[in-house]
């Protein structure tokens, strides 16, 4: 009883209003980032046996990551069912055990939390450092002037108020949004009031990206310009292994719907990579399934840990004057009044459903909407930072150039503008960029296998030509003396492990003495870096999982000094080259590389008219689309050609086509011969954007056809004369049952 009754007393004193004024918050700094991680979800239990497993979920956290870290635990309003009535007695004893915590206090508009409630929670729990704000929409135009109250949206009112009292107490408000929805706060003149909370209290708002959709370029690109216009003071990144099944990704090589499918590990830490190069300062995990305590700790193991390890005791997150520097050219959005009024942000910024002009420009993207881009596909111009229509001309001034929208016609057009302004940091295929101490060199495939070549002109020149003796007082290490040097670090591993542990401060003399090594039953290696001005070229090559930073100090470590249990003395070697059992690459279409003689030649052609109804879907065609399908197609309802036409049409005047997604599962040329006919099984999902109805506001709904789980379709091709035309679709595509239910059933 005696922690409870501490505990309540704790509370009491707490429950005191502080004075109505803002408090002084500093901005997170880039060398001791803020680290959120996901509680286990709370179940049906009890409140007092949670309390606890969270307490033994942060007691085994890593010690040096806790001064860093706080726990994300649903509010009332967002948890299970029941949850409301165990959480004050949840976050009473974590005040007790001394956990910090955020709390999420909205994940739609419907479990938004009152204010009056949030002041409660402030008032009461100090370990409450920021809540949490996400699922929220800003794409409502009401149909009153922007600066009336009656013209704020209700989501934006909201959120402005919760920023406010924040900084009333002194508390972070962690804002996490999907993709385009950065892009809608930002231009949409209805949300200003938003703008306008954020720039007054730029500490507490922590604009974040949630990492999840296609569009997470656009978002982190948005962020970043709010940030450097001053309207947050720090940023972050959300990591969610759920990206991998969002994408439509099965595994390497492979595309569809499979909501289980498991991310590669190696991808969490490009996620954390594309938030060091940038700038971010707080990192969100979503999922804690994947953390040390979780049943698919591999993540954490494989990946986060080692990768926070790099983040923060090497300093690569990029400092803002960095960053500042390094992005040269900016983009302005257009304030919008209405859908169509932001579509010409769009044009620039939405590669799915627009031209994407600026993105494709800038990064070179390949296969949008089918491949979702994490990784950049060229570092050569950076980031493009896009700034709100709000940002000041002191801050548009701090960039060579800000581009307007529309301003540049074509993706041509701003890849030879932005040539004027940026050098490359290296050459090849790889992604490459260096800010910082840090150069980034990173496999831009997403989901499939490909040998990337990089070639950077000069990194830290490594130290070689290391011996090592063991004596009485332990094992010796002496290197070359090289003018460039400024000093050296020793590392150890123990053979067996990748993780080289720093045994030595920074040493200004090559020797050094190891006088407590581990057991000498153990193969252990040594290894000597340098911060140096000594530089030499580096060339190689990535391929799938790999995401590499190279110091721009400091060394890396290209020999290692090995001892096993019977060696006295030695000279530093290159380790032995990994084995690689990766493709160099890999073709995911249209894979019909295995078929020869008639097979291949029918399966050519049946390719290229699936390609052609793909290219004529994209461009809004009915008539090309439908040219595909022979006159006697008819669908498992009856349907044929005219109908198919006619479907097209209508389907191109209530939506915006988007990209196709498709993958050849299986061929089948048993009438081939004898009918002329192919059948072939085909991941094929066609995609449109429903259009705005009206000026009041968007009406932004997707629709993929077929709507079925698999997404995949039998498609049957007859020859006729020299064409194969398509004589039937199982299930029928189009269908207009599948965007007008109950419309068309039967013939």
């Amino acid at each position: 009883m005696f922690p409870r009754i501490v505990s309540l007393l704790v509370i009491a004193v707490s429950i005191w209003p502080i004075p109505a004024r803002a408090l002084d918050l500093d901005p997170i700094p880039p060398d001791r980032p803020w680290l959120i991680f996901r509680a286990p979800d709370p179940g049906a239990g009890d409140a007092l046996a949670y309390a606890d497993q969270l307490k033994q979920v942060w007691t085994a956290l890593p010690e040096a990551l806790r001064p860093l870290a706080a726990l994300e635990i649903p509010g009332p309003r967002t948890g299970a069912p029941g949850w409301s009535d165990r959480f004050l007695d949840v976050v009473n004893e974590l005040q007790f055990g001394e956990v910090p915590a955020v709390v999420t206090i909205t994940h739609s508009p419907a479990t938004a939390a009152p204010l009056d409630e949030l002041q409660k929670l402030f008032d009461q729990f100090a370990i409450v450092r920021a809540v949490r704000v996400s699922g929220l929409n800003f794409d409502e135009y009401p149909a009153f002037a922007p600066g009336a109250p009656m013209g704020v949206p209700a989501q934006a009112a909201w959120l402005a108020s919760v920023i406010d009292l924040a900084a009333q107490y002194g508390r972070r408000v962690i804002l996490e949004l999907d993709g385009l929805e950065w892009l809608r706060l930002m231009a949409n003149t209805r949300n200003q009031r938003v703008y306008d909370a954020m720039r007054a209290h730029p500490a507490v708002v922590i604009p974040m990206n949630s990492q999840r959709g296609p569009h997470n370029v656009a978002a982190t690109s948005a962020i970043l310009g709010l940030w450097l216009e001053g309207a947050a003071a720090q940023w972050g990144l959300a990591s969610d292994s759920a990206w991998y099944a969002d994408s439509g990704f099965i595994e390497p090589g492979k595309f569809g719907p499979k909501p289980d499918a498991a991310m590669p590990s190696a991808l969490y830490r490009a996620m954390l990579l594309n938030g060091a190069m940038t700038g971010a300062s707080v990192y969100r995990f979503a999922r804690a399934d994947d953390l040390w305590a979780g049943p698919q700790k591999q993540y954490w193991t494989d990946a986060i840990e080692p990768a926070l390890r790099d983040l923060i005791d090497k300093g690569y997150i990029a400092r803002k004057d960095l960053v500042k520097d390094k992005a040269r050219v900016a983009y302005r959005l257009n304030a919008a009044t209405s859908p169509t009024e932001f579509e010409a942000n769009l044009a620039d910024l939405d590669p799915i459903f627009h031209e994407g002009r600026m993105l494709q420009g800038a990064y070179g993207l390949e296969l949008p909407g089918q491949v979702p881009e994490l990784i950049l596909n060229t570092g050569h111009f950076y980031w493009v930072p896009v700034l709100s229509p709000y940002a000041t001309d002191e801050a548009m001034a701090s960039f060579k150039e800000v581009v307007l929208p529309g301003a540049l016609l074509n993706a041509a057009a701003w890849r030879e503008r932005l040539e004027g302004q940026y050098k490359p940091d290296g050459e090849g295929r790889a992604f490459i960029s260096r800010i910082g101490r840090a150069i980034f060199v990173m496999h831009t495939r997403e989901n499939f296998y490909e040998e990337q070549p990089y070639a950077l002109a000069a990194v830290p020149a490594a130290v070689r030509g290391v011996t090592a003796r063991r004596g009485p007082q332990g094992t010796e290490l002496n290197w070359p003396f090289r003018e460039g040097d400024v000093f050296y670090r020793v590392y150890r591993r123990v053979l067996s492990s990748d993780r080289w542990e720093a045994v030595s401060g920074d040493l200004d003399a090559h020797t050094y003495l190891d006088a407590a090594p581990p057991d000498p039953a153990q193969t252990i290696a040594y290894g000597v870096t340098a911060l140096t001005s000594e530089t030499e070229p580096l060339q190689g090559t990535v391929n799938y999982g790999d995401y590499l930073v190279i110091n721009a100090v400091e060394s890396r470590i290209v020999e290692q000094a090995v001892f096993d249990p019977n060696t006295n003395a030695t000279t530093s070697v290159p380790p032995p080259p990994p084995t690689e059992s990766r493709p160099a690459a890999q073709t995911w279409w249209p894979e019909i590389d295995d078929l020869t003689g008639d097979q291949l030649a029918a399966a050519q052609a049946v390719v290229a008219q699936i390609e052609s109804l793909d290219a004529a879907f994209r461009r809004g065609d009915a008539a090309a689309a439908s040219a595909v399908y022979a006159p006697t197609y008819a669908d498992a309802n009856g349907w044929g050609a005219d109908y198919v036409r006619a479907a097209y049409g209508l389907y191109f005047k209530l939506f915006r086509p988007g990209p196709v997604h498709r993958q050849i599962r299986a061929w089948d040329f048993a009438a081939l011969t004898t009918e002329g006919r192919v059948s072939v099984r085909v991941y094929f999902r066609m995609t449109g954007q429903r259009r705005a109805l009206d000026e009041s506001g968007s009406a932004a709904a997707e629709l993929a056809l077929p709507p079925s789980p698999s997404g995949e379709v039998d498609f049957t091709f007859t020859k006729s004369g020299e064409q194969w035309l398509l004589t039937r679709t199982e299930p029928p595509l189009p269908h207009l049952e599948d965007f007008f239910p109950g419309a068309a059933t039967t013939n």
